[in-house]
């Protein structure tokens, strides 16, 4: 008998009631099976067997899987909160520490009622950072302009040597100015006494600077006096006195400003508050960073055993209705097939009853012991 290239086609879990009335009715016509077979001798019926047999190990498989990712979710998700609450009790350790810092030099800044002002006034930044190093940057630059023409004229125009000489020159009298206004405001500071080595070099310092303040002034007045032209206000004998004058007082200047500066602006306390205080800033966004996946972490519910219950009691409702759809896709064969049949043949006969369907749900002791050993753990 020619099979119809439909009944051909193979038997899905999607098509098994239409299947089963196609086959029955194919297999009823050929008088299949006989009087004589016996039970399991049905091909459809045995492959329907192994299809549902199939879905229900897939379902178990499934359920498994969902409830081992549950498991790792919640190992993890333990690990992480210690974790996380480890690094989130040492930043408030450290948050505490830098807060007493900030509290120290606070308090060190403000002084003491029974201090002598002057004591308080040694430890106070008078003006910004900003505004120090703005004005700074101004003297060195004037510095530089002032002194350049002489040394590059004096070492040698063209060269990139002079250059640098001239602005290393340039730059040194606001260097040292800035070391000597800091001396001169940490002598005020009675609780930081200095030997008197420190005062001898930083007086060396001082008579250096005054000294190679005047070199350069009289360096580059003899190179502009040759410039002057034109000048009339002071007579040509008078001119190399007035120039060296004008330079001088004009580097004396810068180097009075800058000592003025470097003294206003110098306060170890003032610096060790403003980077204590940018650590507490930067403790606090790490304490921020750390504490949101945590409050993410303790949100989220670990597996329980009723959550496992519940999830085993959804997977037995699944087999039991494989089941139910397992007998309706065996009677459908059965009553297609008695029906096309040209012999009588009962329905209850062996060869067109299904197997029992068999899926052992006791497969699950493991992951109850593995909440038990993460409970014990916690």
């Amino acid at each position: 008998m020619k099979i119809n290239w439909f009944d051909e086609k193979l038997v899905t879990m999607k098509n098994m009631s239409r299947m089963a009335r196609r086959r029955g009715k194919r297999d009823g016509k050929a008088e299949k099976p006989s009087a004589s077979s016996t039970k399991s001798s049905v091909p459809f019926l045995s492959q329907a067997h192994a299809h549902f047999s199939a879905e229900g190990e897939r379902r178990i498989a499934a359920t498994r899987k969902e409830l081992n990712q549950r498991i790792y979710e919640t190992l993890e998700r333990d690990e992480q909160i210690v974790l996380l609450e480890s690094q989130l009790k040492k930043l408030s350790q450290n948050l505490l520490e830098e807060e007493l810092r900030v509290k120290h030099f606070k308090s060190e800044l403000d002084g003491y009622k029974e201090e002598n002002a002057m004591g308080r006034f040694a430890r106070t930044r008078l003006i910004p950072d900003f505004l120090y190093w703005f004005v700074m940057s101004i003297l060195v630059s004037g510095e530089i302009l002032v002194t350049a023409p002489a040394l590059i004229q004096l070492f040698g125009e063209g060269e990139w040597q002079s250059w640098v000489i001239a602005i290393a020159i340039g730059f040194l009298p606001v260097a040292g100015a800035h070391l000597i206004g800091t001396f001169l405001k940490s002598r005020l500071d009675r609780q930081r006494p200095q030997e008197n080595w420190v005062k001898a070099i930083y007086a060396s310092i001082f008579l250096l600077l005054l000294i190679a303040i005047c070199v350069l002034g009289t360096l580059r007045a003899g190179i502009t006096q040759g410039a002057l032209q034109d000048f009339t206000i002071v007579s040509k004998e008078r001119r190399p006195e007035f120039l060296i004058l004008f330079f001088i007082s004009i580097q004396l200047a810068f180097f009075t400003v800058a000592i003025g500066l470097g003294f206003l602006h110098h306060s170890p306390a003032a610096e060790a508050l403003k980077e204590a205080r940018k650590e507490v800033k930067r403790l606090k966004a790490e304490e921020v960073a750390v504490q949101g996946p945590l409050s993410k972490y303790k949100s989220k519910n670990g597996l329980t055993v009723d959550e496992v219950d519940a999830r085993l009691r959804s997977l037995k409702s699944e087999i039991e209705i494989l089941r139910k759809e397992h007998e309706i896709a065996a009677s459908i064969y059965r009553e297609a097939n008695v029906h096309a049949r040209r012999d009588e043949m009962d329905g209850a006969h062996p060869a067109l009853q299904a197997d029992d369907l068999v899926i052992n749900l006791d497969r699950f002791e493991d992951i109850y012991g593995s909440i038990r050993a993460t409970n014990k753990q916690n």
